[in-house]
C-alpha cells in the first residue's frame, strides 16, 4: 500500500476558482466579469406552450442575436430552451401535461459578460462560429466547452457555461 504522503493531490491539477463576486478582468478593448443573481430555468417538450405558461414576453433568440429584454428564451435546439431572468424562476420543476418541462439550473450554468470594442474579435478566437450567420441555436464550442451565447448590446455578450468549467473558460479569458 502506499504511503499516503507520496500520492499527489488530485485537486492540485485543476485551477482554483477565483472569488466570483469579485473576479474582473480588464484588457485595453474587452473586459470581462461574472454575472451572479440571474435566474436560469431549462425548459424541455413543447416550448410555445411552455413559454405562454412561464414568460408570453420573453423574446426568443440564437446565438450572436441581442437579448432585448428580461426574461429571453435562449434557444438550444428544436425543443430546448434556456429561460433567463432576473426573478426568481415561477415555474416548479418537473414534467406539465401541456407537453413541457422545466428545471430549475440557475447553480448548474456560470454566466460571464464579455464587452468592449473586441468582442467579436475574443470571440471568434473562443469558437467557429460565423457571426454573420450565426444561425437559430445559441449553443456553441466556446474554448473547447459547450457553452451558450448571445448579446444584450451590440459590444456586450453572455456566455453561459457548466459550473464546473467556469474557471477554466475563466483562466482561458485571463491568457488572453
Amino acid at each position: 500500500m502506499a504511503d499516503a504522503r507520496t500520492i499527489p493531490d488530485p485537486m492540485a491539477r485543476w485551477t482554483p476558482p477565483p472569488d466570483w463576486t469579485r473576479a474582473r478582468l480588464s484588457r485595453d478593448r474587452w473586459s470581462a466579469r461574472p454575472v451572479l443573481g440571474l435566474s436560469q430555468t431549462l425548459v424541455s417538450g413543447d416550448l410555445s406552450r411552455a413559454l405562454e405558461a412561464l414568460a408570453a414576453h420573453a423574446n426568443s433568440i440564437g446565438a450572436w442575436e441581442i437579448a432585448l429584454e428580461a426574461p429571453t428564451a435562449i434557444r438550444i435546439g428544436r425543443d430546448r430552451l434556456l429561460l433567463v431572468s432576473e426573478a426568481p424562476g415561477a415555474a416548479a420543476t418537473g414534467w406539465r401535461a401541456e407537453g413541457w418541462a422545466s428545471s430549475d439550473v440557475s447553480d448548474a450554468l456560470a454566466i460571464f459578460e464579455l464587452a468592449g470594442d473586441d468582442l467579436a474579435e475574443l470571440v471568434s478566437e473562443a469558437t467557429s462560429l460565423d457571426l454573420s450567420a450565426p444561425g437559430p441555436s445559441a449553443a456553441i464550442l466556446f474554448a473547447g466547452v459547450g457553452a451558450l451565447l448571445y448579446r444584450t448590446r451590440a459590444d456586450v455578450a453572455r456566455l453561459h457555461v457548466e459550473n464546473a468549467h467556469a474557471a477554466y473558460i475563466w483562466r482561458w479569458l485571463e491568457t488572453r
